[in-house]
């Protein structure tokens, strides 16, 4: 997600993803960003092409962070031994955005600091869709989702098993 991407002048942001799954199909696509997101996102916000999130920032402030809490001196054969390593061992350096693969090996990463079960970006769409389908319908939830089919979007909001528990409650 890039600023410019991003139209903050109404209630309800829009987001336009540069690129997106359905583009070579014509499709726009648009997703819209309530207030609670907004909240979360104006820290974020920057001008321009940058990414708003980035690898290669959170890798600085993480070793920044790291630099600030060390309790011993940085010598010069510290940093010496460093350079070394890293000449002879060099590791992939973060990218300025992040991709669908690191984005998910960073949630995983911080579940697995805060001692939390793992989850995936994809069941947040999967809670979304069934919330909105609960609670406004699924044609709303399909529109929300970009689906040119509700059909689609019944697989994401879990609608069935919703009826099948509401049944068996009942039935017993």
């Amino acid at each position: 997600m890039r600023g410019c991407d991003l139209d903050t002048t109404g209630e309800v942001w829009l987001y336009q993803p540069f690129q997106h799954k359905t583009e070579h199909l014509g499709k726009e696509r648009r997703i819209g960003i309530g207030p609670e997101a907004q909240k979360v996102l104006r820290s974020f916000l920057r001008p321009g092409t940058a990414f708003l999130f980035s690898p290669r920032e959170a890798e600085r402030e993480r070793r920044k962070k790291l630099m600030d809490e060390r309790k011993t001196p940085l010598w010069d054969s510290h940093l010496r031994a460093r350079k070394a390593k890293r000449l002879a061992h060099p590791r992939c350096k973060p990218g300025e955005r992040y991709t669908v693969a690191a984005y998910g090996k960073a949630i995983c990463r911080a579940c697995e600091q805060a001692d939390i079960p793992s989850w995936s970006p994809n069941q947040l769409r999967h809670s979304a869709c069934t919330r909105i389908e609960r609670e406004v319908g699924i044609e709303e939830a399909r529109k929300v989702a970009g689906h040119a089919h509700a059909r689609t979007t019944a697989i994401y909001a879990e609608t069935e098993w919703q009826d099948i528990v509401k049944v068996m409650t009942k039935l017993g």
